[in-house]
């Protein structure tokens, strides 16, 4: 998938362009950028008009006499309807501009022969992608509600949801949407990278700090640990300019593996896989302090 330039994970223990995605295990993600930064969008004159109505409850006493009393009867009914969901194109959610891989620096392999030029657009179906009609006139919780009952069926059937225009501003907002849906978080300990814990009760972190130049290539979340997310969602908080970067390419395991020569496979299911890391003790040096990897100081508990 493109276009996620600053964005915070959830449901480890985690798009929008202010959009946010839910991915399932059986897809491989790979972060481009890192980093998170918090930003607010200035009001329209029509959200800032919603919040009033709502803040005094649409009082007749208020709004009676006023030219505007139409308003009072308009908001009330659309307080009633669910949000709507409406399905996207590939076209629509495809940057302008092809993003490049041959060539590209700090991607293994991107400067041999036969390396694909540019990532892979959208398709029909992969990832599903919807937009909410008229945001600013649902509440959170109305959203919340809407989302839960839409991704019940969508999300195990496509594996991979996109969704536009919720209502979400920040990572507070990210992590109340999360917890509404009902998914518990998880914590990060055993992590392999480096990240910010926002909030540990719906497991809502940075997606990455690495350097903004890094390329994270594809991979399954915590493959490498017995106890890995069964959901992953991503929030991105501020849209990258065309051409900036930020891409957060998307694959369907299953494809891969439909790929494989079946001897492979085969091969490594009956050899199984071991993962051998190596933690060292906080001080200089590239790797993540295994006081960071376990959350703790009790050398008792990181062993």
């Amino acid at each position: 998938m493109h276009y996620i330039y600053r964005y915070i994970t959830c449901c480890y223990a985690p798009f929008v362009f202010l959009d946010w995605l839910l991915l399932t295990e059986a897809v491989a993600i790979s972060y481009a950028l890192a980093g998170f930064q918090f930003f607010r969008i200035a009001d329209s004159t029509e959200d800032m008009l919603l919040r009033s109505l709502r803040r005094f409850k649409f009082s007749p006493a208020l709004l009676g006499t006023s030219p505007t009393c139409s308003l009072t009867t308009h908001a009330q009914e659309l307080n009633h309807v669910s949000p709507q969901f409406t399905t996207l194109k590939p076209a629509e959610i495809q940057p302008t501009t092809p993003s490049r891989l041959a060539g590209k620096e700090f991607l293994p392999g991107s400067s041999g022969d036969g390396f694909p030029e540019l990532l892979s657009p959208p398709t029909e179906t992969f990832p599903h992608a919807v937009r909410i009609e008229n945001p600013g006139l649902h509440s959170m919780d109305d959203c919340v509600v809407s989302c839960r009952r839409y991704l019940k069926d969508k999300l195990t059937h496509y594996g991979a949801v996109l969704l536009r225009n919720l209502p979400l501003k920040t990572a507070d907002d990210f992590s109340s949407l999360t917890q509404g849906l009902g998914y518990k978080g998880m914590t990060y300990q055993g992590g392999a990278v480096e990240r910010q814990e926002l909030d540990r009760n719906s497991g809502t972190y940075t997606a990455s700090d690495e350097p903004p130049q890094a390329v994270i290539e594809h991979h399954n979340e915590m493959a490498y640990s017995p106890v890995y997310p069964s959901k992953l969602l991503f929030f991105c908080q501020q849209e990258p300019g065309e051409d900036c970067g930020g891409e957060t390419p998307l694959v369907k395991s299953t494809d891969i593996l439909s790929r494989l020569d079946p001897k492979v496979v085969q091969n490594f299911a009956n050899k199984k896989v071991r993962y051998v890391r190596y933690a060292p003790p906080r001080g200089p040096g590239a790797y993540l302090p295994w006081q960071d990897v376990f959350m703790t100081e009790d050398p008792k508990v990181g062993n």
